[in-house]
């Protein structure tokens, strides 16, 4: 929905902030459907992958250029929205190379062409993020349960399944995969192991989420280009205060500018606020935020990487 498809619904229906935010994991997701349906359900319908040819390329060059840039491990605040755990987002992305590579061929070249962005991306790049999160013990974890100067682990399990099942779904039956990466996947599956059974082991994840979690993901303390009411009243955020704030408030970023100008930008107050720097999910300032969580997800995907790691020839 675009603002003006909004505005002649409004305020019967409201998109937040009037506008369209970006997620990594929502777009592999989106990339992952794609995938799928043109692999099984319209497989070789060239008419109907045309409608979406030129997103389904797009969103393979923007995944890649969010990998390349780290920014599901600097910045998941703003980068995974409503997916906080960055392993779903590593495993997202690897189940779509999977579903590519599992097939002898690929119906249209721009599944190929996504195929080998994925092939270099993931192998290398994104193989290399998550082999360097992994703990001593063999475990991977993200960050519940850790703050106050105290790690209890509350989403190690979960974090570890899903590590796994991203290097998994990128290197089974592959006679090249790197010791590293086989020493790695045979540590976690022995933490798993010796810990998914035990009743005091935590199975708590943090697999979805709400989008606002604290000053740093609010939109109005960040630069922007579009700034009025609904009723076309410009507002400038450098001499306004928070009393602006309203529903009515349309603040955005439309067009693109260089990275020099934007990072001069970003040392502006906004209503009053200067950029929020964001030190980690359990560093709020005071605020909270709703996640899901659900153990028998963290079963779930246990079972899932026993079973590709015992057909995976690794």
């Amino acid at each position: 929905m675009d603002l003006d498809e909004e505005l002649a619904l409004f305020p019967n229906v409201v998109v937040p902030f009037h506008t369209n935010n970006v997620d990594l994991s929502v777009n592999a997701n989106v990339l992952f459907g794609l995938t799928l349906h043109f692999l099984n359900v319209d497989r070789g319908d060239r008419q109907k992958f045309d409608i979406v040819k030129d997103l389904y390329v797009d969103i393979a060059k923007f995944l890649k250029w969010a990998v390349e840039k780290g920014v599901a491990f600097e910045r998941p605040d703003l980068s995974l929205l409503y997916y906080p755990s960055k392993f779903d987002f590593y495993w997202f992305l690897a189940r779509t190379y999977a579903a590519l590579k599992a097939q002898e061929d690929l119906p249209f070249p721009e599944m190929k062409e996504v195929f080998e962005i994925f092939s270099q991306l993931l192998t290398k790049t994104a193989t290399n993020q998550i082999l360097e999160e992994q703990g001593n013990e063999g475990y991977w974890q993200e960050f519940l349960g850790n703050y106050a100067g105290k790690e209890r682990g509350e989403d190690r399990l979960f974090a570890t399944a899903v590590a796994l099942n991203s290097l998994l779904d990128i290197w089974r039956n592959n006679q090249d995969t790197p010791t590293a990466v086989k020493e790695s996947i045979k540590k976690g599956i022995s933490y798993l192991q010796n810990n998914v059974l035990n009743c005091q082991s935590s199975k708590q994840n943090a697999f979805f989420s709400g989008s606002l979690k604290t000053n740093s993901t609010f939109p109005f303390f960040y630069p922007s280009t579009v700034s009025h009411f609904i009723n076309g009243t410009e507002v400038d955020p450098k001499t306004a205060d928070q009393s602006y704030l309203i529903q009515d408030l349309i603040y955005a970023f439309k067009g693109y500018t260089s990275l020099e100008q934007y990072q001069k930008m970003t040392q502006e107050k906004h209503f009053g606020k200067p950029m929020y720097e964001f030190k980690g999910f359990n560093q709020l300032g005071g605020f909270v935020f709703p996640y899901w969580s659900s153990p028998a997800i963290t079963q779930s995907m246990t079972m899932l990487a026993y079973a590709k790691y015992l057909h995976s020839g690794l």
